[in-house]
């Protein structure tokens, strides 16, 4: 399922303020349901003019959304201004479907695999039925090896193999924790166990981890409740919803990319007034070009910010 991202700042909103009050409430109400379809069917923010019909909207409202900044007029309906700085693309949506579908297979496969051999193991394998019906004792041959699985927990066969990248991200949490005045968490099983987890179970990049603990430690309210890796690991998804971090990029590291609002703040940028003389068409050209010129000087100063080759 994907979201409809609403800012908590949207009944305060300039461009919202700026509709007349006797169209606002049915221009933001259209905004609304025209969003969550948006992110439902995945459109990158492309409402389409039947819609509006299905809808019944009323046929001031796109208008009024135009004329606030919030939509702009597209061959076949409308697009949401700036969807794809704070609405997930229909790309990455289906990349991360894909792989929970993926996920999901191998989990199966897994747990079929492990029925599998139980059954194996239960089954009566050197039994022998006597010539009078009677099954006869167990009694391997001697020459066939002893098929007992040894029982040494997974996790211990883990923790004889080097993982430098283990504790690559301890080490990082321990800097971030020190640089927040906080104590040092000790490397106990629990916590090298929940770096490993979070890589070998959960699916997580060593590089998505760090920059989670990045993140965390650098959050008002999570850097005094993220103490340890078993408590990052326990608030992993509750902190990739505060974060923002979803199908959508964060801040260059999460799925390799830069937000550039998360790195500079929020753009409350516009284009401004066009030329005059335009027509309806070159206008809405105008205005695309000057945002793509906009967004292309701010992706390079995040890049310069956070230290990222051109």
């Amino acid at each position: 399922m994907a979201w409809f991202k609403v800012d908590d700042g949207l009944h305060a909103s300039r461009k919202l303020l700026s509709i007349p009050k006797r169209s606002r409430f049915a221009a933001v109400g259209l905004w609304t349901v025209a969003g969550s379809w948006c992110a439902d069917q995945l459109t990158d923010g492309l409402v389409p003019d039947y819609m509006l019909t299905v809808w019944g909207a009323p046929p001031a409202a796109p208008q009024s959304l135009v004329d606030a900044g919030l939509w702009e007029r597209a061959s076949d309906g409308y697009l949401f201004c700036n969807w794809l700085e704070y609405q997930p693309r229909k790309e990455d949506v289906d990349a991360e479907r894909a792989a929970s579908r993926e996920r999901m297979r191998e989990l199966r496969a897994k747990r079929k695999q492990k029925k599998t051999l139980e059954s194996a193991e239960n089954e009566d394998v050197f039994g022998r039925t006597g010539t009078n019906g009677s099954e006869n004792v167990r009694n391997p041959d001697p020459t066939r090896p002893d098929p007992t699985p040894i029982n040494t927990p997974t996790s211990e066969i883990s923790d004889e193999i080097p993982r430098p990248e283990i504790d690559e991200l301890l080490d990082l949490l321990d800097t971030c924790l020190e640089h927040n005045g906080s104590k040092k968490p000790s490397r106990t099983k629990k916590n090298t166990d929940a770096a490993r987890l979070l890589i070998d179970k959960d699916g997580y990049t060593v590089n998505q981890v760090a920059w989670m603990i990045r993140w965390a430690t650098s959050d008002e309210f999570w850097r005094t409740n993220i103490l340890s890796m078993s408590k990052l690991r326990e608030k992993f998804d509750q902190l990739k919803a505060k974060a923002g971090v979803g199908a959508k990029a964060a801040q260059a590291g999460f799925h390799g990319e830069i937000d550039v609002n998360a790195v500079l703040g929020r753009d409350l940028w516009t284009p401004g007034t066009p030329p005059p003389g335009l027509s309806v068409a070159e206008e809405i050209e105008w205005k695309k070009q000057q945002r793509a010129a906009h967004m292309a000087e701010r992706l390079e100063e995040a890049k310069r910010k956070l230290g990222v080759a051109a």
